[in-house]
């Protein structure tokens, strides 16, 4: 049933959470293996724990049932290293648990994620809790800025990108220097908006190099700031995260090439 190569052995905790895991992976379907990885991304330690449907590695015991368990990648508290590793194949469409902790491997239970139907995560607590770990409490994530592909609803801007056009638009109008630009998106700026819907400018990606119009967009960022925003949620908690602008150059001409005047903006969100 589950993956152990013979270069490693599996803790007590390391079993603890393989025996939680294969409980809750029976319920849906057969657990015919499981594959274990212990890694570190973006500052974070994860670990993950997937069911794979073909059987390799080393026989064990698990509720009296004959399973294969492999594990790679080091001496953690969950396995102990016994050799090389040997290479695991990519597999997509199983049942995984990513367990996220902090370098002392106190439980983010925030960020872990199961996609097994039964929520998962108090067991996982449990498990930790047993081990002495403590548990991040959701003042965690006021700390954190959160990617906009890693929150669960994204930053929104309630006067919509029509409202950004026409600024562009405007503030623009007839700099002449805007004729040499040849990229659709010249300028392309990254404000984070906090858990109460302010923004602040974060950086540039991309500037024109000409003073004047990089400049003209730093000011129309700072306007499009004094706006409320509807923050990112991350399972239901606001939470600060980014926002990008993407000045297009056709936007930038619009007014210089007269071929399009706007007199009025839609009306901002109190």
């Amino acid at each position: 049933m589950l993956f152990l190569s013979p270069l490693f052995r599996l803790t007590d905790f390391g079993r603890e959470l393989l025996t939680s895991f294969c409980d809750h992976c029976s319920q849906f379907s057969e657990v015919t293996g499981v594959s274990i990885s212990y890694f570190e991304e973006d500052s974070l330690t994860c670990l993950r724990i997937r069911n794979i449907p073909v059987p390799s590695g080393k026989r064990m015991k698990i509720h009296g049932k004959s399973v294969r368990v492999e594990c790679s990648q080091g001496d953690t508290p969950f396995f102990k290293n016994r050799g090389k590793p040997a290479g695991q194949p990519f597999l997509d469409d199983v049942h995984e648990w990513v367990i996220v902790m902090d370098k002392q491997h106190n439980l983010n239970p925030y960020m872990t994620e199961s996609n097994i139907g039964e929520d998962p995560i108090e067991d996982i607590v449990a498990c930790f809790a047993s081990r002495g770990y403590t548990r991040f409490g959701s003042e965690w994530m006021q700390k954190r800025i959160f990617p906009f592909w890693g929150v669960t609803t994204p930053v929104s801007f309630p006067p919509g990108e029509e409202y950004i056009r026409s600024l562009v638009k405007e503030r623009f109008s007839g700099h002449a220097g805007i004729d040499s630009i040849q990229e659709r998106f010249p300028i392309v700026a990254t404000l984070i908006v906090d858990e109460n819907g302010t923004a602040r400018i974060d950086s540039f990606a991309r500037l024109t190099n000409d003073g004047i119009l990089d400049r003209i967009a730093e000011d129309v960022c700072h306007e499009i700031c004094r706006n409320k925003f509807i923050p990112a949620t991350y399972r239901g908690h606001p939470v600060k995260s980014g926002y990008t602008i993407r000045f297009r150059r056709e936007d930038m001409q619009a007014v210089a090439d007269k071929r399009l005047v706007i007199s009025c903006f839609p009306k901002r969100a109190p």
